[in-house]
């Protein structure tokens, strides 16, 4: 009994930090979500770990990256539960961009890993009914896992309106999960994917979650053309109905 009194008390300062971490202030999610973006996609193109375990890794950054987004959808940047109204405090400019930079630093660390031929990059256009205007930027990578499945990570860029102002505001989305090849056509592979990870314009940092499926058409010499259509959600604007055009470079 004493025993257990006694580890009680020394463990008591580390019960406290966690329950802070709980909170998922809006610093303890982009932390964590920086991390796990850069750990997948050094995982991807290094030999930190024997290529066994890689997928397994894979799969346990990206459950930890959909948990937490998971709790940062119920909470306000301060941690206060999403229930409260949330009054932001004043402006930081200098803060937002430097934050925007991390972010977009982040996803574009997975594109130098698009040398090894069972992965690729890909970069192109979509159209977004919710954008302003309607043309948003995105880029992935992938990497083969085994049989059909493939990592899939990258980023979404969509402009949003911003009131006072002639100039939109960006929404700049990384993300990460995985791509399941459904199909194979002679040149035109059919797959269907789940991703989860953030939203962040700066000023505000939220889960994000999308789905969805795309074609991939091989053009030859590791080039081909990709097209689909995906769902995606996050507290930012709510659901988008995105559909993309873009190319690939690399070997399915």
């Amino acid at each position: 009994m004493f025993r257990e009194i006694r580890m009680y008390f020394k463990l008591r300062p580390y019960i406290k930090n966690l329950k802070e971490i709980m909170k998922m202030r809006l610093s303890v999610n982009m932390v964590i979500q920086i991390l796990m973006t850069l750990l997948q996609a050094y995982n991807a193109v290094s030999d930190m770990l024997p290529d066994d375990w890689k997928g397994g890794a894979a799969a346990i950054m990206a459950i930890i990256q959909a948990v937490v987004a998971a709790i940062a959808h119920f909470k306000n940047p301060d941690g206060s539960s999403a229930k409260v109204a949330y009054i932001p405090p004043p402006k930081t400019p200098r803060v937002n961009t430097l934050l925007f930079s991390i972010f977009f630093l982040a996803a574009l660390v997975p594109l130098a890993g698009a040398q090894d031929s069972s992965q690729g990059f890909s970069l192109g256009v979509a159209y977004n009914q919710n954008g302003d205007p309607q043309f948003a930027g995105w880029g992935t990578y992938d990497k083969h896992l085994g049989a059909g499945l493939y990592s899939y990570s990258g980023y979404d860029v969509l402009p949003l309106k911003q009131d006072g102002s002639k100039f939109p505001q960006l929404k700049f989305t990384p993300f990460t999960g995985f791509a399941y090849r459904a199909a194979k056509l002679d040149r035109l592979s059919l797959f269907a994917f789940g991703a989860g990870g953030i939203s962040t314009t700066g000023e505000v940092v939220t889960g994000a979650g999308k789905y969805g499926g795309f074609g991939h058409y091989d053009l030859g010499k590791g080039w081909g053309l990709v097209a689909g259509a995906e769902g995606s959600y996050s507290p930012i604007n709510g659901t988008d109905a995105i559909i993309r055009f873009g190319f690939r470079y690399g070997v399915k």
